[in-house]
């Protein structure tokens, strides 16, 4: 592979991977909230569902109980219903009058029919379907429960009216209590169908229905006709629901199509509710959203190779030249002469080889000067060997470098953030509000994954580059750590208390930081209150125990671990800034210097962290002691 196409590998390995970070991070946190979203709202309309079918029932009983207790029924009806005869003229004038009673009912759809039955018997002796009349019905429960109380008998099919039926019951009664006979109402269901068909969105798919012990549908589906006690249903959703549980779950509905489906056990009513909508559907959104991230990658490495490719041909443009020139030399062509600016290695070597051949012209004049022109010769050989041993050792720390640094993130973070900039300018006005805050998004990315990169960094050099230890009074390194934080202190008001401090063997700036760093987080993390921080040492075991004291918001015991992992946070950014690499940097620093970081803490009332140091005088650390 040649010098261009490596460097044109790395820009897009640079700039791709941490747009494919951020893509990954952000597609994951969009889907998962979209799923919550869409279980809260199936959820919430079971719940309102259910609520609404409990009082369209409740409705419907209180009109029927209504219609039993008007004047009519208490008053007349007990003196035409003792002279019943079928057929008879008092049976038509009753049977009329009762009708003009329970007519406003029907017209409104309410109920599809009515009967009374006579209590001894259970004769249907009025009834505004002809084919009930006459019939004796004493074996139906609503017949035999509806004399005592008002009564809802479970939805059956009736094989007679080849349609699924709802019946309530409630006792007729005279003017003294004494049962006369049953009113009996055939609820419509179809008004039913409807009632769950409602829908409070714009959803195209979403659809409720009910199901009965039986897995037979109660009401029509949204997406069938002629299903209601006629066709069951075994979908997963169905099958869990008539567990007499409630739920949500992904499976496939009665159409063999992917859903996600809630479901709830009416237990009263031993029906069970179901409320689905399409994943199609649900996910059409974070769907977008991933289109949206490979087309930023796509720009992203389109804009990064064009970088690397022009990047690579300065390099190789000028290595070039150096290649022509120096065959040009060993021919003997010695009026070769490069042009050349910089002061990096290729162009000192470029201005090597252009005096050591003016120096070779002019020393061909002579044997004396053709020994001077080897002398010579051998002198600028000699350079270009330390020049081409200078620059291999150059690029081997340059590439240490590189590797160390993770490749130098920072500078085509900063070149994405330009570039992304200029576009916002450039093409500003042709963005619609999206556009642009896809941009801000892309900037303030950068920006922070360039901190964090600084930070990473910082965090890596803390055993590559410490300095020898030596013998240190602690109070002096607190004291430079209270001037670092002195505008943050001021600013809140903070009060900062210590004990008597020890002297210690340690690398003065690292310590400085790990006292910094304990007392800015006692600072920042606060209550409304002042912040008080004690700083104390005590002598324990051949070690100094170090203490540092706060009265700020504490940390939770489950968090024990996690808040010394870099790059960690329990709060977010808008709350407390930082990147979350402070406590790993010290608990670092403390470890290269032999000792142990952790805390104690109370939720609401401060956090101690503690760290020891060794009290004898040491100069470095193994490294497997450090990373212990």
């Amino acid at each position: 592979m040649t010098l261009r196409y490596k460097f044109i590998s790395l820009f897009l390995l640079l700039t791709i991977t941490p747009v494919v970070i951020v893509g990954y991070l952000a597609y994951e946190n969009g889907r998962k909230t979209i799923e919550q979203s869409t279980f809260n709202h199936l959820s919430a309309t079971n719940i309102h569902k259910t609520v609404l079918f409990e009082n369209w029932l409740k409705d419907k009983m209180d009109s029927l109980e209504l219609l039993a207790s008007c004047p009519f029924f208490t008053e007349r009806f007990p003196a035409m219903l003792e002279a019943h005869v079928e057929g008879s003229v008092e049976h038509e004038k009753a049977h009329r009058q009762v009708n003009e009673h329970w007519q406003p009912l029907l017209n409104r759809k309410m109920f599809l029919n009515f009967m009374i039955l006579r209590a001894r018997d259970g004769m249907v002796v009025i009834s505004n379907d002809p084919w009930n009349q006459g019939k004796f019905m004493d074996y139906q429960p609503f017949f035999q429960r509806g004399k005592e109380v008002s009564f809802t008998q479970e939805i059956y099919y009736d094989l007679s009216l080849q349609e699924p039926v709802l019946m309530m019951a409630t006792p007729l009664k005279d003017i003294h209590g004494n049962l006369l006979a049953v009113l009996a109402g055939q609820i419509n269901l179809t008004l039913l169908s409807q009632l769950m068909e409602m829908r409070n969105t714009l959803s195209a798919t979403e659809d409720s229905y009910l199901v009965n012990s039986s897995n037979f549908f109660i009401t029509e589906p949204r997406f069938g006709t002629g299903h209601a006690l006629k066709k069951t249903v075994h979908s997963q959703g169905v099958t869990k629901g008539l567990t007499h549980k409630a739920g949500i779950d992904f499976y496939e509905d009665y159409r063999n199509i992917p859903v996600i489906g809630a479901y709830t056990w009416i237990e009263r009513w031993n029906l069970c509710l179901m409320t689905e909508v399409n994943q199609s559907e649900a996910y059409a959104p974070i769907l977008k959203l991933q289109r949206t991230i490979l087309f930023i990658g796509g720009v992203v490495a389109m804009l990064a190779a064009l970088l690397g490719w022009l990047f690579s041909g300065t390099m190789t443009r000028s290595l070039g030249r150096l290649v022509v020139a120096t065959r040009e030399i060993t021919r003997g062509h010695l009026d070769i002469h490069l042009e050349t600016t910089g002061n990096d290695e290729i162009a000192t070597l470029a201005r090597a080889f252009s005096e050591m051949s003016t120096r070779l012209k002019k020393t061909l004049v002579s044997r004396d000067a053709l020994s001077l022109e080897v002398k010579q010769r051998e002198k600028t050989e000699k350079e270009l060997h330390r020049a081409l041993s200078a620059l291999k050792r150059s690029n081997e720390d340059l590439q240490q470098f590189a590797y160390v640094a993770s490749h130098d993130l920072q500078e085509p973070l900063r070149m994405v953030s330009s570039y992304t900039q200029l576009l916002e300018k450039k093409y500003g006005d042709k963005l619609d509000e999206k556009g642009k805050k896809f941009i801000y998004f892309a900037v303030d990315g950068a920006t922070r994954m360039q901190k964090l990169i600084q930070d990473l960094l910082e965090y890596s050099r803390v055993k590559t580059h410490g300095v020898q230890f030596e013998s240190l009074a602690a109070d002096q390194m607190l004291d430079a750590a209270l001037i670092n934080l002195g505008a943050a202190i001021e600013e809140a008001g903070a009060v900062v208390t210590r004990g008597p401090l020890p002297v210690i063997n340690v690398d003065r700036t690292q310590i400085v930081q790990v006292f910094q760093n304990l007392i800015g987080n006692a600072i920042k993390f606060r209550k409304d209150r002042t912040p008080e921080v004690h700083i104390s040492a005590t002598h324990k075991d051949s070690s100094w125990l170090f203490s540092v004291k706060d009265n700020g918001i504490g940390i939770s015991e489950a968090y024990k671990e996690k808040i010394f992992i870099i790059f960690q946070r329990l709060h977010t950014r808008d709350e407390y800034p930082g990147t979350g690499i402070g406590l790993a940097m010290c608990r670092q620093i403390v470890n290269r210097h032999g000792g142990t970081l952790w805390f104690e803490s109370t939720p609401g009332r401060g956090t101690t962290f503690f760290f020891t140091l060794p009290d004898k005088p040491r100069d470095r650390i193994d490294d497997e002691q450090c990373e212990t």
